[in-house]
């Protein structure tokens, strides 16, 4: 296909994505093919660089699988993914692979995304090995750098995740992820299971993060309470669709769409400011 014409520079948004749509097909018996799965249906937004984008929803309504395309793990069925002024989906495999350094996905369960046979810091490493970046020597430095960058102290280097605490899997996610210097992390459900107050390190950590380094966060979450913590417009999506776009204070003093008072009203939140 080619790669389309770069935007012009110094356009606010990093990340745009219009008219982005994802079906699966679904199988009746060994041989038939039944009506395809509409997981996601037309969806627009857009980011501003340095700034949070909290996409909240209910289970199923299609959050990580929208993560999923964004980190190019899986492709729309149709649709456009802009970022830094080009269409991905336009690209070869091979044009879109630098990109993917500058886009990190953190998963919700630390357990299951980190390998149980390598440590902490060989998680780190991993990236910068597959990335082709420096040698071991120069790979052990920087993955040094990015556990004090979460604060994960440096005994944890040489546990496996078994030997962590959940707390301290999110920071192993996490500095993996920013090793490789992203500008783009999608967070899926990242402080889903954690404790309170360690939510509360973790947002404090996301926070700092994103100051000293510029970061753009997609902060996909169906816990509503946390997302005047760390956003800055707040997207529902409901049934593959965003159906409104909002500011986090508005979410719970002024909800338009239906399905976001239903949320709302499902968990019994009250305006935080109040």
């Amino acid at each position: 296909m080619g790669g389309q014409p770069e935007r012009a520079v110094a356009r606010r948004e990093l990340v745009e994505v219009k008219d982005l749509s994802k079906s699966f097909e679904r199988r009746r018996g060994i041989w038939r093919l039944g009506a395809p799965v509409s997981a996601l249906r037309n969806v627009n937004f857009s980011v501003e660089r340095g700034t949070t984008l909290a996409l909240v929803g209910e289970s199923g309504s299609g959050k990580s699988t929208l993560a999923r395309c964004l980190a190019l793990v899986e492709r729309p069925t149709v649709g456009e993914f802009w970022f830094d002024g080009r269409n991905l989906l336009a690209l070869r495999r091979s044009e879109a692979f630098p990109y993917r350094r500058r886009i990190q996905l953190v998963f919700q369960d630390t357990a299951g995304a980190l390998s149980p046979y390598l440590t902490a810091i060989g998680t780190i490493e991993e990236p910068l090995l597959i990335a082709g970046r420096g040698d071991a020597r120069a790979r052990r430095v920087r993955a040094l750098e990015a556990m004090d960058e979460v604060g994960l102290p440096a005994g944890c280097a040489e546990r496996r995740p078994l030997e962590l605490s959940g707390g301290q899997r999110q920071r192993v996610a996490l500095a993996r992820a920013l090793v490789l210097q992203p500008e783009f992390l999608i967070l899926d459900e990242a402080l889903t299971g954690l404790d309170l107050s360690i939510q509360a390190q973790i947002l404090n950590l996301l926070n700092r993060l994103q100051g000293d380094h510029a970061l753009t966060y997609l902060y996909i979450t169906h816990d509503l309470s946390l997302v005047s913590h760390i956003a800055d417009d707040v997207a529902v999506l409901w049934r593959g669709e965003i159906v409104e776009r909002l500011r986090p204070r508005e979410l719970f003093s002024n909800p338009r769409h239906p399905h976001t008072q239903g949320l709302l009203a499902s968990r019994l939140l009250l305006d935080p400011a109040s």
